[in-house]
């Protein structure tokens, strides 16, 4: 397609503020049928909110609304009716002293009912009173006009303790005496949309001007537990270690003490350091800590905020020590459990030490310059790291909950306005504005990394693959509905485990500026109005095309190390007693891409089916109507490995490892009495590959016989202290084995098939597969067919991710490869 067919907008350079039109408009509503995520994003608590009076959202004048839980008339009675009184808008100034909640919405079908009753200051005095037993005044409310309003389970059991422990709270913070609060659920008028984008917008200053901010994860028995060792293990480093314990930066030595020590006395139960961290590990298994709001509420005024229980509140920093643990612990002892997400760990003790050094300096209890509160960081660098291990309730918030902590965000920025909380919009249209706003604001394609991490997308031709009673949107992107080139807020991919983009070594086409095309606006062509906001147009080049794909995906599970195994005679008597040792580890294996299913066997599995003539494993189809082999074609005479059979697997190790190497048009040449260049002249590394191959294949039957040899050599004739292990090194894990046409080695996602093109985009770290629309049975509707340009139809693609193809993902290869005088193409993506 000529370059001349689009009208080029300016090329995106770094922080460029320059937006296109179909990238920022208002769309279409997507049709209710239609997944978009509409059925997620309702408020499925129904409450008359009739008698809310409006609250401010003027920017700079915004108020707020704050809740009062009335004490019982029955002290011993627990359930006795929730009583709570809501006030008219407040002002929203610093003097205001409150008690911000923070929780998890939890179960919407799990409904319990509370009694409101709104309090207005221009009631007269002698309004009915509500008076605890002492018969001191509480607030002057008239109790009789209090209404049923239902709220979740969480919220309901969260107000109960907080009335029941009002006493405890009351001693340790005298200053609430009557203890105001601020919970979303209820301050906020949920029926109203715009009040809602305001109330969002203003959500870290609602936190941060709070007195103390209480986090309710709920009292069950894992929560207490937790808490009770928790505060066990922070006593046992204060008094082991004194003034040396600083308790926002343990260091590795002290925490390493507890791991090693023997057994504790922690919440009258007597614990190892076995036990105390498999308690945890429940601990942080409690789904407060994966949801997206709360990662900004724990983290608005850290120092004033802590975890409460009925009986006790436990300071957040505590929880810091805890995770800090158990990460070492994971580091010594792998056990592929999980832990807290990254950003608890890395964003709020970084947050807390902040906030320290910035008191120490400035002599302040409680900084008031909201920016000396903040560690702000990049919005996509935030997203990266957040949207696949948070959830929440509403997709939309996966990235309206990180707005605050942005750079480019703050109020009165342009990105600000563009971004800003709009619960009007749909899910496609936020996340299809936000990745084009991420390549226009960064001058990068690294967004469209993102697609890796996110559910597999369903295509029209997909949709036959499928049996008749399953549904495929319950667990995959219906790309009918969502561009396929935009970000999908949830995570849950089920094969792939994160971007290629952030090796480091991957510079394809990071020399050449992106260049993002303006078709919405071009003077003829015309595109229908509802689709405009589906297409992005990208400048590149092809560099392929994908002959065959063996759509078996790589995976890690946990297995315990085969006898077989162990009866090998180790190089050294630690590694004897170290491979010995009777525990679950990782292992590769293949999965079945629709029903999966795992097979055993895993790399020595599908090296041998890409290698043996009589294996039907990948089956291509020839120009002459034919099938081919997977090794006829891979290996065969005249091809471009020739039967040499120990570069192909010198390669194919190569392509699991992700292995940058370019060995320029040099890269087949091999002498018959040399080792071949290769990730096993590394000797740790040719360690973990004969551990792989030993698990699966003890007498190394499938390797070339002279890698075999060489393998076995390294692993039980060297003394190797702590061999690493090949399955957590090869982050190739979540894809699929590919082969191009020219015989080039590489790894896509499943949705990859026979025929698709590999391309580089200007920009980019990594190649890209795109699948033109041409090739799909059927356009989607009549709609596809534009006026205007008959030829563009021929240049519409559909994204399918980003793909490592061996020895072409660097920029010396684009180079070197004449890639860069090659004419440009515009790929225009639906």
């Amino acid at each position: 397609m000529d370059e001349s067919l689009l009208e080029p907008q300016a090329k995106c350079q770094p922080g460029s503020k320059e937006l296109g039109q179909n990238s920022m408009q208002t769309t279409k509503k997507i049709p209710a049928d239609i997944e978009d995520g509409s059925e997620i994003t309702k408020r499925r608590i129904t409450n008359d909110y009739s008698s809310y009076k409006s609250l401010s959202t003027e920017p700079g004048k915004e108020n707020i609304r704050l809740l009062q839980v009335l004490p019982p008339k029955d002290v011993d009675n627990d359930d006795e009716e929730l009583v709570c009184v809501l006030s008219d808008p407040i002002a929203k100034t610093g003097r205001i002293a409150y008690i911000a909640l923070s929780y998890c919405w939890g179960d919407m079908t799990r409904q319990r009912s509370i009694s409101l009753v709104h309090h207005s200051f221009d009631q007269p005095d002698d309004s009915i009173v509500q008076e605890p037993e002492d018969g001191v005044q509480l607030v002057a409310v008239n109790v009789t006009s209090k209404k049923t309003f239902n709220v979740t389970e969480s919220l309901y059991q969260a107000l109960k303790s907080l009335r029941k422990s009002k006493a405890q709270i009351e001693e340790r913070f005298p200053l609430f005496d009557y203890q105001p609060l601020w919970v979303d659920a209820l301050c906020i008028n949920q029926s109203d949309i715009e009040e809602r984008n305001s109330q969002v917008s203003i959500m870290r200053s609602t936190y941060s001007q709070a007195l103390l901010v209480l986090i309710w994860m709920g009292e069950d028995e894992d929560v207490v537990r937790g808490l009770h060792i928790i505060m066990g293990l922070v006593r046992v480093l204060s008094e082991r270690y004194g003034d040396e314990f600083d308790i926002l930066n343990p260091t590795d030595e002290q925490l390493g003490t507890f791991l090693s020590s023997g057994g504790y006395n922690f919440g009258n139960e007597n614990l190892g350091p076995g036990g105390c961290l498999q308690v945890l590990g429940r601990f942080f298994n409690n789904p407060y800590f994966r949801r997206i709001w709360v990662l900004q509420e724990a983290s608005c005024n850290p120092q004033l905020t802590f975890i409460h229980i009925t009986n006790a509140q436990v300071p957040l920093s505590y929880i810091l020590v805890a995770e800090r643990c158990y990460q070492l612990r994971e580091t010594l002892y792998f056990t592929g459990k999980p832990t807290l997400p990254i950003a608890w760990g890395s964003l709020l003790r970084k947050h807390f030490l902040h906030m320290r050094d910035f008191q120490q300096k400035n002599g302040e209890k409680k900084p008031h310059n909201r920016k000396a509160c903040s560690l702000l960081g990049r919005l996509y660098n935030l997203f990266e790291h957040t949207y696949t291990e948070f959830e929440a309730t509403d997709p939309r918030d996966k990235l309206y909950a990180l707005l605050d902590f942005a750079l480019e965000t703050q109020n009165g920025t342009r990105s600000r306005e563009e971004l800003a909380p709009d619960y009007n919009k749909t899910v496609t249209e936020v996340f299809s504005n936000f990745t084009v706003w991420c390549i226009r604001y960064s001058g990068n394609l690294d967004v469209l990394g993102l697609l890796a991490s996110g559910p597999r997308r369903i295509l029209p031709d997909d949709l036959v693959r499928f049996m008749v009673h399953e549904s495929p949107t319950q667990s995959y992107l219906d790309a009918r509905s969502h561009p396929s080139w935009a970000v999908w807020p949830t995570g849950g991919g089920i094969w792939t485990q994160g971007s290629l983009a952030k090796e480091p070594d991957f510079d394809l086409a990071t020399q050449r500026q992106v260049r993002l095309f303006q078709l919405a606006t071009h003077p003829v062509i015309k595109i229908p109005e509802d689709l405009t906001h589906r297409l992005v147009s990208l400048g590149g080049i092809r560099i392929g095309k994908v002959k065959s794909v063996f759509q078996m995906p790589l995976i890690c599970i946990q297995t315990t190390v085969e006898n077989s195994l162990l009866s090998k005679k180790w190089g050294s008597e630690v590694l004897e007693k170290d491979m010995k040792t009777d525990r679950a580890l990782p292992a590769m294996v293949l999965s079945h891409p629709y029903n999966r299913g795992v097979f055993k066997g895993g790399i020595p599995l599908l090296w041998s089916m890409i290698r043996k003539n009589e294996s039907p494993a990948i089956i291509i189809d020839d120009e002459e109507g034919g099938t081919l082999s997977s090794q006829e074609w891979l290996g065969r005479q005249g091809g471009r490995y020739n039967g040499k059979d120990e570069l192909m697997f010198r390669d194919f190790l190569e392509t699991l490892l992700l292995s940058p190497t370019y060995r320029g048009e040099n890269s087949l040449d091999h002498q018959d009495d040399a080792v071949p260049d290769g990730p096993w002249s590394d000797k740790t590394m040719a360690t973990s590959i004969a551990m792989c191959w030993g698990e699966n294949d003890p007498h190394f039957m499938f390797p070339p016989p002279r890698i075999a040899e060489i393998l076995k050599g390294e692993l039980f004739e060297r003394p190797v202290p702590q061999p690493k292990l090949f399955p957590l090194q090869c982050r190739g894990v979540g894809k699929c084995f590919f082969i191009t046409e020219d015989e080039r080695m590489g790894l896509c996602s499943p949705d990859v098939r026979s025929g698709d093109v590999i391309i580089a985009l200007f920009g980019s770290r990594l190649p890209f597969v795109v699948r033109p629309v041409r090739q799909e049975t059927k356009f989607e509707g009549d709609d596809w067919c534009f006026e205007g340009s008959e030829e563009l139809k021929d240049h519409l693609y559909r994204f399918m991710g980003e793909c490592y193809l061996h020895e072409q993902m660097t920029s010396s290869f684009f180079k070197d490869q004449g890639m860069e005088s090659r004419e440009m193409e515009v790929f225009n993506l639906c």
